[in-house]
């Protein structure tokens, strides 16, 4: 933790630890790093940034949604850990109801090659793509970037057995993900979670730039979002 961070990346609003209101959030979410190896890689080393705890409270619901639709399609070994420990949960009788939902979208979809997608919630999807890259971006550059801030989030990119089946709309699509891909990592483990960022000038001004974020998940699932720099 950075003694220093004394606002809310979530809100951009002054924390007061006395208070007792503050909590730790984890960037991305502990939950994608699933149990067995976090114990296995001894996993020490998870970004977390200090927050209001409502304000990390309130994404609680849209990040379980995230993680239990994206997993479905992540044929990994890191991605299959995330099932165990779903399994795991639903034994326990945790969040029964979010898994019948999810479960409830799968199969919905076919691939021109046949293969089944999940049918799944954009806006909640997006909503915690966005939210992870403000909690990075923070990390990175020590700045506040708002929930409302005007983003362009691509549909997740899917990597179907080191070929890709999914998520690339077009052309221009194709050459930012090349674009951000070529950058160099910034995650710690990348067989988990690992992202890259760019910043590229925007057609109609050079001096104004647009920053191009990429996050890959279990190896698997990239996800792409664009927004301008103020």
């Amino acid at each position: 933790m950075n003694n220093q961070i004394s606002i809310c990346y979530l809100c951009g609003e002054d924390l007061v630890p006395d208070e007792g209101n503050t909590s730790m959030d984890h960037v991305p979410m502990k939950q994608i790093y699933a149990r067995r190896l976090r114990s296995e890689y001894n996993l020490s080393n998870l970004l977390t940034l200090p927050t209001h705890r409502q304000c990390n409270q309130s994404y609680q619901q849209d990040e379980d949604y995230f993680v239990y639709n994206l997993h479905l399609s992540a044929y990994s070994n890191s991605g299959r850990a995330i099932s165990q420990d779903i399994i795991s949960r639903m034994r326990d009788d945790e969040n029964l109801g979010l898994v019948g939902r999810v479960r409830s979208q799968i199969s919905q979809i076919v691939s021109p090659n046949g293969t089944r997608l999940n049918r799944m919630d954009a806006s909640r999807i997006a909503r915690i793509t966005w939210k992870i890259v403000r909690g990075l971006f923070f990390y990175e550059t020590d700045r506040f970037l708002p929930e409302n801030t005007p983003i362009n989030c691509k549909p997740p990119i899917i990597f179907w057995k080191n070929r890709l089946e999914s998520g690339i709309q077009s052309g221009d699509d194709w050459e930012q993900f090349n674009l951000i891909r070529q950058n160099p990592s910034r995650g710690v483990y990348p067989k988990i979670f690992d992202y890259k960022y760019c910043q590229v000038p925007t057609e109609e001004n050079p001096d104004e730039y647009i920053w191009a974020w990429g996050m890959w998940l279990w190896d698997t699932i990239a996800l792409l979002t664009f927004f301008k720099d103020s």
